[in-house]
């Protein structure tokens, strides 16, 4: 094995000068082995074995050797990656000695073989190390982050098990002794106009009178000495985007750097510049920012501002999702992902109902301390007046306890206080639908009506519900459920209008429609939806199946003859097809039908 030359790092075509090496270069090695497998490849420097690590030329190499070495015959070139200004130890926030002094340095190479043999390379090389004063630079993370878009944030509330810190270690290949340095964390988030936020991380700790210069002073955390903590506290502005033209931080060391007798010894070391990677790390994305609120943010739900109604706990009128709480009005970046604590209490009580700053100071006395959806209430009106009958809540009011992000900053409450616009009520119960008419599958004549009544229950509360809403009832027409001729109510342009009205709780629906279809002779099928005035609304329904017979009703007459001797009589027989609608009423379980002037019993349908 032999040294076959210098290179600069991902350029094989640049050679690098022996006599003035430093920062990271590639060594090649030209490697020729005999019938032997080849288990490790160094370099060493002196007495330094320094680890081979590269790629081969040959990425043919068969499994279970080193790569690019084959077990048998021939040669190969190997590359090695060598850190000539790497550090003796960790960087934990002290001075680091160089693993590697400047000056010269006798460069050789060796191989093991499985067999344990380790042969030298036929020649070594003279170089000599001629590496810069540098400052490396460490983030300690602290215990909460999240992956966001696939950039890691850092940050949330300072704790004892979160905390952020950044060690800075001076290394000195000339010997010389710091005292005393500078760190900045420098953004490239960009500050969009009016916006305070993005702005550098700040590594000084709290407001102290006890140690500080003076009162108020605001102290660097320079221990131990050498590590900085960016708190929370002193970095409430800062939330990094991972969004175009936005990033994170670069921690860079571009402040004065002393010796331990105050003197300024910063030329004799790598300038700070966020070009110059030995001076810096990142971008590293912080969140230590707290989701904002505006002025007018209020609880809400399913996003609308909270009216004085009753609300359903359904998402929509067709979801039967929760309904949700929320807050209007709030700004997150960063990390995103807020969360939120809404209480609901009672609208009677006044500690609940204050507002502005001096109500903030009043506990909330909630009935339902964190209410995620409008389903997790009981059932009650939104009448501030009206006392339920078993003397429970007048009504519903929410406010916002608390409001965090994923990262957990969490917004102080104790000078605001957000609330719902208006007090609430919850009716989940569905009407009740009675007394269809007709309740079988039947023949109906021209101009039948169909007719069933509805009655919106009383709350759990004994209050009465949100009431039945007439107008808001809807019909579809077909043969069935899913093969429709047309729907009412839903502004379509085939709707006829006018087939369904409503005289009080009694919902009547024409059999003449307009419609060809709907009208022909044959077997139909109504659905009918009928709905509350909650919000969305709850619903029932009434299903009708009849066929419909369009033609008049037949009269025949026909002759009996008696016995001879006897007067012939003529025996009428009157066919009962037509319909006369008249809503019946039930009589000790019976239902009277009405003769016609033939004296025929007539279903009423």
């Amino acid at each position: 094995m032999t040294i076959f030359g210098l290179r600069e790092v991902g350029d094989r075509n640049t050679s690098v000068d022996p006599s003035n090496v430093s920062g990271n270069v590639s060594v090649l090695l030209d490697v020729q082995y005999n019938d032997e497998t080849v288990t490790g490849i160094d370099l060493t420097l002196g007495d330094e074995v320094i680890s081979c690590r590269g790629t081969s030329s040959d990425a043919a190499a068969p499994a279970g050797v080193l790569p690019g070495i084959a077990e048998s015959g021939g040669s190969v070139e190997v590359e090695c990656f060598f850190d000539t200004d790497q550090v003796a130890g960790e960087c934990v926030g002290m001075q680091l000695e160089p693993r590697f002094a400047n000056g010269q340095h006798e460069l050789g190479a060796q191989i093991t073989t499985d067999d344990g043999n380790v042969r030298q390379a036929l020649a070594s090389q003279m170089i000599t190390l001629k590496n810069s004063n540098y400052v490396m630079i460490d983030h300690n993370p602290g215990s909460v982050s999240n992956i966001v878009g696939g950039v890691t944030f850092y940050g949330g509330p300072t704790t004892e098990d979160n905390v952020n810190t950044f060690d800075v270690c001076p290394v000195a290949f000339d010997g010389t002794v710091v005292g005393k340095i500078g760190l900045r964390g420098m953004t490239d988030t960009m500050r969009e106009e009016g916006d305070s936020y993005g702005n550098n991380v700040s590594f000084r700790n709290h407001r102290s009178g006890r140690y500080g210069e003076y009162y108020g002073a605001r102290r660097v955390d320079d221990e131990p000495p050498f590590t900085f903590t960016a708190l929370s506290s002193q970095n409430a502005h800062i939330e990094d985007r991972n969004a175009d033209g936005h990033g994170g931080h670069w921690i860079i060391q571009d402040g004065v750097i002393s010796d331990p007798d105050g003197l300024d010894i910063s030329s004799k070391f790598v300038p700070g510049d966020p070009d110059n990677n030995l001076t810096k790390i990142g971008p590293i994305y912080l969140d230590f920012a707290s989701p904002r609120l505006s002025g007018d943010s209020e609880v809400v739900i399913e996003g609308a501002s909270i009216a004085n109604v009753h609300y359903s706990g359904k998402r929509g009128t067709y979801d039967g999702r929760s309904q949700r709480f929320g807050v209007s009005g709030v700004t997150e970046r960063g990390a995103g992902g807020v969360s939120d604590v809404i209480a609901v209490g009672d609208c009677s009580i006044g500690a609940n109902t204050d507002t502005g700053r001096d109500g903030a100071g009043t506990a909330f006395q909630a009935i339902v301390e964190d209410a995620a959806a409008v389903g997790d209430l009981p059932e009650d009106d939104p009448d501030a007046g009206n006392l339920s009958d078993d003397g429970g809540v007048q009504c519903y009011t929410a406010e916002l306890q608390a409001l965090m992000d994923r990262m957990g900053n969490s917004r102080n409450l104790s000078r605001v206080r957000v609330q719902s616009a208006e007090h609430f009520g919850v009716d989940k119960t569905s009407p009740d639908v009675d007394d269809l008419v007709p309740d079988e599958e039947l023949v109906l004549m021209d101009g039948a009506m169909l007719t069933f009544e509805v009655d919106d229950p009383e709350l759990e509360t004994g209050e009465d519900g949100s009431g039945f809403n007439g107008s808001a009832t809807r019909a579809f027409w077909g043969t069935s459920w899913s093969n429709r001729y047309f729907r009412t109510g839903y502004g379509d342009e085939d709707d006829p209008g006018d087939v369904i009205s409503v005289d009080g709780d009694v919902v009547i629906i024409e059999t003449n429609t307009g419609v060809a279809a709907a009208d022909r002779q044959r077997r139909h099928v109504v659905n009918v939806e009928v709905r509350d005035s909650a919000v969305p609304p709850n619903l029932a329904g009434a299903t009708f199946v009849y066929t419909r017979d369009a033609n008049p009703p037949g009269i025949t007459l026909s002759k009996s003859q008696s016995d001879i001797g006897r007067v012939n009589t003529s025996t009428v027989t009157v066919e009962c097809r037509r319909n006369d609608f008249r809503r019946q009423r039930h009589q000790e379980g019976r239902v009277e039908h009405p003769r016609d002037r033939h004296g025929c019993r007539r279903r009423c349908l």
